[in-house]
């Protein structure tokens, strides 16, 4: 089960079209080559993801490639999330120089539990969440996020924890993004507080019927 989550994580930020002059070093999955970038505004970046479960079980990866200028910043970006008994968190530096992605930045902590508790998905057997649990954000994880996704052939609605910094580019609907190998169809709701993400999911539940979903991705 790890090595799936893993494997769907990998994938959560890199994908572009169109074109672009930039060659960046490519290395995932203990692959490294080299790739040119397809967007004309994408970067270079080296990412260093942790992934694991609630218990406490983790893999560290590093990931090179081009990624969308969205996600980075002057400093490095750090984004996390947790949906049901699944964490991960990255920290992401860029640059816009050929070949420039070869350094490291450092990876981020998933166990050091901050105060905020999230509703969240016990399992995804309907569109909607039917089986609320309450899981305990950690590390950056300072919003609580309500949003449906699309993975492969099933629809459903993702509930758990995030950093508000990874909220306000799901909240782009021009770039909205893989996470997890998971498709936003619609821009995520986020707030502040505990469990602020389960008064809505009481409603919809009740007529799991009316979910209708157009995928908005654009990757």
């Amino acid at each position: 089960m790890m090595k799936l989550i893993l494997c769907l994580a990998l994938t959560w930020l890199f994908f572009s079209t169109g074109e672009s002059q930039l060659d960046c070093v490519y290395e995932q999955l203990n692959t490294i080559s080299n790739v040119t970038c397809e967007y004309v505004d994408d970067l270079c970046a080296t990412l260093s993801m942790t992934s694991g479960d609630m218990r406490g079980r983790a893999q560290q990866h590093i990931i090179r490639n081009c990624v969308q200028s969205t996600f980075c910043t002057e400093a490095d970006q750090m984004f996390s999330i947790s949906e049901g008994g699944n964490v991960m968190a990255s920290s992401i530096s860029c640059c816009n120089t050929d070949q420039c992605n070869n350094g490291t930045t450092p990876y981020m902590d998933i166990q050091t539990e901050n105060g905020l508790t999230c509703a969240s998905c016990a399992s995804h057997q309907s569109p909607m969440c039917e089986n609320i649990i309450s899981i305990k954000c950690v590390g950056i994880q300072d919003r609580c996020i309500d949003g449906n996704v699309t993975d492969g052939d099933m629809d459903y609605q993702f509930l758990g924890c995030v950093s508000a910094n990874l909220c306000d580019v799901l909240s782009e609907r021009e770039i909205q993004t893989s996470f997890y190998n998971l498709h936003f169809t619609s821009v995520p709701k986020c707030c502040k507080t505990s469990r602020c993400n389960s008064a809505g999911t009481v409603k919809l539940s009740v007529a799991p019927l009316l979910l209708g979903l157009v995928v908005l991705v654009v990757c």
